[in-house]
Formats: structure tokens, C-alpha cells, sequence
């Protein structure tokens, strides 16, 4: 009789899929990562200052790579280089800072203005129909 999302009917159902299906499987994937960390873990780690080069197969360290690519660059480029090296750029500095800072919109404003005062008249409300009319002439 009971159909609805919270019956316990459909609870039971959902606690028998987690356990018969959906279980193994995550049991599966739990094994299959764990297996890849073991293996990963198991490996020798390279020195950080030490790069394979896989076309001669011989060591190269990061100095002689940078040497490398410094040799290839025009020394004007260079310069220009170092100089934007030592100063962050507006973007890097706001994102490092780890804090959304939202914007505050300033006042909406109507478009069409009704002036208060023109030609050093005050227009106004208190002001008769005339009084506005002769104010309004050139």
C-alpha cells in the first residue's frame, strides 16, 4: 500500500541494492586503488634535482636543462624575462590571497532625473502651477 519515497518498504529495497550490488563493487575499486598505491609506494622515488632523458637515457640535472634554455633565447628576452619574473601580476596576488572578495554595486539610479533647483530657482512641490511654468521659461 505504501508507494511513497519514505516508506519502508522502499528503504528495505534500497539497503538490499547497497549491500548485493553496489557493495562489491565499491569493495572492487577499494582494492584496485589500494593495489596502485602499494605498487606506487613500492617503487624507488626519484631525486627531484635528477631528470630521466628517455633519447640518450643518460642523467641530466635541472641546472643544465635551464642553461639549456637560456642558451636558445635571445638576451633581450632574457631581460624582459627576469624583470616579469620579479613582479606578480595583479592576477597571482588576488587569487594567493584564498578569499572571495565580491564586489559592492553602488546605488542604482533612475535615469530620467527631475531637477530640484534650475537657474538658481528652487522648483519644487511648495511652488503654485504658475510659479513652476515661469520658472521652467528661458
Amino acid at each position: 500500500m505504501a508507494k511513497g519515497l519514505r516508506s519502508s518498504r522502499n528503504k528495505g529495497n534500497k539497503s538490499k541494492l547497497r549491500s548485493s550490488v553496489f557493495g562489491p563493487v565499491e569493495y572492487a575499486r577499494k582494492e584496485r586503488l589500494s593495489a596502485k598505491l602499494v605498487e606506487l609506494s613500492s617503487k624507488p622515488q626519484p631525486k627531484p634535482d635528477e631528470i630521466m632523458k628517455m633519447a640518450d637515457g643518460e642523467k641530466v640535472t635541472t641546472q643544465e636543462i635551464t642553461n639549456e634554455s637560456e642558451a636558445h633565447v635571445p638576451p633581450s628576452e632574457q631581460e624582459m624575462g627576469i624583470d616579469q619574473a620579479k613582479e606578480p601580476s595583479s592576477t597571482t596576488e588576488t587569487l594567493s590571497s584564498g578569499r572571495v572578495q565580491k564586489r559592492e554595486r553602488g546605488k542604482t539610479r533612475a535615469a530620467m532625473m527631475f531637477p530640484i533647483y534650475k537657474k538658481g530657482k528652487r522648483i519644487g512641490p511648495h511652488l503654485s502651477v504658475r510659479e513652476r511654468k515661469k520658472s521652467l521659461r528661458p
